[in-house]
């Protein structure tokens, strides 16, 4: 029982990272499992990703999301998917309270993938309901500049949202200090 689980509606506080790689078994089975499945919307299009969200949705009675790469962000895009959509998560810049707007104008929650303490501080400002703070140990696009943990310590005290312990972790160990961290 986790302020993320609790918020997004998950039965385990887990979320499935967002990449383009992301297959819909996957994601499917994350769902089907009690986490929140993620998908990327890096070059996807509108279509394709309410088929993803409608597909997960059907099979498993949860409701997934979507993480967008502001870079690559179509407006529209998000206002297609957001109604289909439990989280809209947004990447790489700082934190937009105009593209959080737009996501609880569909009906999804708000989270911004962050790596550092300003940055979390920004996104509450900002009106996201949770943020997703990535450390170094993440792959892929990495925002972060400090390990993990030294981060989690920093954004825990410093917003009152969920947190979500982001990169590296792989293990229940790892889990087990995430959750034991307060993300």
């Amino acid at each position: 029982h986790t302020a993320f689980a609790k918020l997004t509606g998950c039965r385990v506080p887990i979320q499935l990272a967002a990449m383009p790689v992301v297959s819909l078994e996957l994601a499917t089975s994350v769902a089907g499992a009690g986490g929140l499945a993620m998908f990327s919307g890096l070059r996807a299009s509108a279509t394709y990703l309410a088929d993803m969200l409608d597909h997960v949705a059907d099979r498993t009675g949860a409701r997934a999301g979507v993480n967008f790469i502001i870079r690559f962000l179509d407006r529209e895009t998000l206002k297609t998917v957001a109604p289909r959509a439990s989280v809209v998560e947004f990447f790489y810049s700082d934190p937009d309270p105009a593209l959080v707007e737009l996501a609880h104008a569909g009906g999804a929650l708000a989270c911004w993938h962050i790596g550092s303490r300003e940055e979390a501080i920004a996104a509450e400002r900002a009106g996201c309901d949770l943020v997703a703070a990535q450390g170094i140990e993440a792959g892929g696009h990495v925002r972060g500049t400090i390990g993990l943990f030294p981060l989690l310590a920093q954004v825990l005290e410093a917003v009152r949202i969920p947190v979500i312990a982001s990169g590296g972790i792989g293990t229940a160990r790892s889990m087990a200090a995430a959750l034991a961290a307060g993300a």
